[in-house]
């Protein structure tokens, strides 16, 4: 029976020519060995930081934000920033000028015109802001989902800044030597 187990694990793990599996929910891994690492959030397609214990783990794993993009993001997905933040709206025309959204929505621009939910959608965007909720710098573009998943750098601490992002902020500003 475990023999049948691990060659089923091995089977769904090294889908898509064994390089990566997209789908995966991440995964830390073991070790004290800690670096920052990134994986994809199918919800949100995109890709979020996370804190590698430098052993184990699994195919949804990148060395860079940039990696993760290309290997998973498909380029048709919502317009909304955040996932499940798309309203119906109360007409469906072609564009944002014809289309009526329903209060507490904003229209939006992507593959398709979509009314997203406005809280929502700011939350979405404040991971791309320079200053952090509590006036800080930003001290990189990196983001999480929680801090457990954020490596800082010295001089700057990890802050939830909503309910679904995570970031760095501190002293140092963007641009000064940090990536």
């Amino acid at each position: 029976m475990l023999l049948l187990l691990t060659a089923a694990f091995f089977t769904v793990a090294l889908s898509e020519d064994g390089q990566y599996d997209c789908d995966m929910k991440p995964h830390r891994g073991f070790g004290r060995d800690f670096s920052q690492k990134f994986y994809f959030d199918a919800d949100w397609n995109d890709c979020f930081a996370l804190k590698y214990g430098g052993q184990g783990g699994n195919l949804n794993r990148f060395e860079t934000y940039e990696e993760c993009l290309a290997s998973c993001r498909y380029m048709d997905g919502s317009a909304c920033t955040m996932p499940f933040s798309d309203v119906d709206p109360i007409e469906r025309d072609r564009g944002c000028h014809e289309k009526t959204c329903p209060k507490g929505s904003t229209c939006r621009y992507g593959m398709m015109v979509q009314c997203c939910d406005t809280k929502l959608d700011a939350w979405g965007i404040a991971r791309y802001d320079e200053t952090c909720p509590n006036g800080e710098t930003a001290s990189q573009d990196t983001v999480a989902r929680r801090c457990r998943d954020l490596i800082c750098e010295k001089g700057s601490k990890c802050v939830q800044i909503n309910p679904y992002i995570a970031r760095c902020c501190g002293v140092k500003k963007r641009g000064d030597g940090i990536e």
